[in-house]
């Protein structure tokens, strides 16, 4: 070996074991320690706040999905004028008939309908009695006329007294006489109601007279006023009583 090399290998060797030397390194290697440890920290909080803010972005969303306005307010379905002003007359023709009749007299009604279609064989809608009385006295069991009708199906004094009523300001016997004489005139006119109708309000002998309903416009007015109100109570579309 070369002198030169024995020299220069022992001073390289003395560098290398000199502590002063190996000292300037540890403030290094220290600091890299410390910046690691922060970063891993750091980035291990991060990482946390990151999936949190995840959740609370799926949780804002599905509050979107389940409260849109859509979902909490479907759109209410438009109502045509007639509608609206057929379920307004229904809603008050029953406060009227709550209030000026006796407690149970609409069963009551109800009964006696179906007595008078076994007793005709024929039948009459209990809804078209109410419909009826509607016209005849507005549920008013003291009402009058002028010609001395009485009660609620304004019945006239003979009529009355041929139905077997003898207190027309009775509104039981009154209504168990109107419908059976009503009943009376459906069976004569083979279940043609408007005809029945027409024979209630003008007599039998005028509608047999013109073949059906009278020219008279008071009982024109009363047919198509009863009827109207009847397929309001049965649900059915308004229609046109002329055609």
């Amino acid at each position: 070996m070369r002198a030169g090399s024995v020299t220069e290998y022992n001073s390289s060797k003395q560098t290398s074991c000199n502590p002063s030397k190996s000292n300037d390194l540890a403030p290094s290697l220290e600091y890299m320690t410390q910046a690691f440890r922060a970063k891993s920290y750091w980035m291990f909080n991060i990482d946390i706040i990151q999936q949190r803010l995840s959740g609370l972005d799926y949780y804002l969303k599905s509050l979107d999905e389940k409260f849109t306005p859509e979902a909490k307010l479907p759109e209410a379905k438009p109502k045509d004028f007639s509608s609206v002003l057929t379920e307004a007359t229904q809603v008050q023709s029953k406060v009227v008939e709550s209030q000026k009749l006796p407690k149970g007299f609409d069963e009551y009604i109800h009964d006696v309908a179906k007595g008078a279609s076994r007793e005709y064989g024929i039948e009459i809608p209990t809804n078209l009695v109410k419909s009826i009385i509607k016209q005849e006295s507005g549920f008013n069991p003291k009402a009058t006329s002028k010609a001395g009708a009485e009660g609620l199906m304004q019945l006239m004094p003979n009529t009355a007294k041929e139905m077997g009523v003898f207190d027309s300001m009775n509104p039981f016997q009154n209504l168990k006489g109107g419908v059976r004489y009503f009943g009376k005139m459906l069976k004569n006119y083979s279940g043609n109601i408007q005809k029945a109708l027409a024979a209630y309000n003008a007599g039998p002998q005028a509608v047999n007279k013109y073949g059906g309903i009278p020219p008279y416009k008071e009982t024109q007015n009363y047919v198509e006023s009863i009827m109207t109100d009847y397929l309001a109570r049965e649900n059915y579309k308004p229609v046109d009583m002329t055609a």
